[in-house]
């Protein structure tokens, strides 16, 4: 055999495998996009679906979600548990440790001043470049606020808020954006792929389709630089735990400035 046959066929099985990648890593964004919508919708079609059991019509429904603190938390822990359920289903089906799969051995104290340091990071970050695309794009809505409900509440009603805003959704998308997608992509591309692709994807999600509002923009912007800080605290760490503390800094600084002041 020639020089010239045998280095063109290490040229076709070098360009196959990263064809199967790509395939792979695509099917990867769809599926976690999909289930990640999925879980959303059917955890609100069943939240109503208990009270229309209820007796409950529409216009009530709609005065419960709005009004009662407590049945939106139940509505938000209800999605949170579908979207963890399908991560677990998805590992145990696939036979991996979820504990190792994920990273959630007890992280070292240093992920601590890791996070406030990502956090302050971010912070400069976003400020700087939602100046910058405001200039770019003056029709962006810089002031959009996003539609997380929780519009009447007082007292005891705060624990229900802070849990639902702090808490859960950190554990949850964390679980979704870092510990699944993001590892997956990276078994498939390289890892500034990988980041960009979680970024956007993770930006899309908060670009809160089922509001009646419209797409908020200036939301999806700052998801898509805050994912980039916590992927790196992740690929720092290696632990979960940390980018699921700096997301629940993140929504906790949210919280104190939306409901406390």
């Amino acid at each position: 055999m020639s020089k010239d046959s045998s280095s063109s066929n290490q040229e076709e099985k070098s360009k196959a495998p990263k064809k199967a990648h790509i395939g792979k890593a695509i099917l990867t964004v769809i599926a976690v996009l999909f289930s990640f919508l999925a879980a959303q919708f059917i955890g609100i079609v069943l939240f109503v679906s208990v009270l229309s059991a209820f007796g409950k019509n529409t216009d009530q429904i709609q005065a419960i979600l709005t009004d009662n603190a407590w049945a939106q938390f139940g509505a938000i822990l209800l999605i949170e548990i579908l979207t963890v359920g399908l991560v677990y289903f998805y590992l145990k089906i696939t036979k991996r440790n979820i504990i190792s799969y994920l990273k959630l051995r007890k992280p070292a104290l240093s992920i601590f001043g890791l996070t406030g340091l990502f956090y302050i990071g971010y912070f400069f970050a976003f400020v700087i470049l939602a100046a910058v695309a405001s200039n770019l794009a003056p029709a962006l809505d810089t002031e959009q606020m996003q539609q997380i409900g929780f519009e009447n509440t007082s007292g005891i009603d705060y624990i229900a808020v802070f849990i639902a805003l702090a808490v859960l959704p950190p554990i949850a998308e964390e679980i979704v954006f870092r510990g699944v997608l993001f590892q997956k992509l990276k078994q498939y591309t390289a890892l500034i792929p990988a980041a960009v692709v979680t970024s956007v994807l993770f930006g899309i999600a908060h670009l809160e389709f089922f509001s009646d509002a419209s797409l908020n923009w200036i939301a999806a912007l700052d998801t898509f630089i805050f994912s980039f800080f916590l992927v790196g605290l992740y690929v720092k760490t290696k632990s979960l735990w940390a980018p699921i503390l700096l997301h629940a800094l993140k929504n906790s600084v949210a919280f104190v400035f939306l409901f406390l002041f």
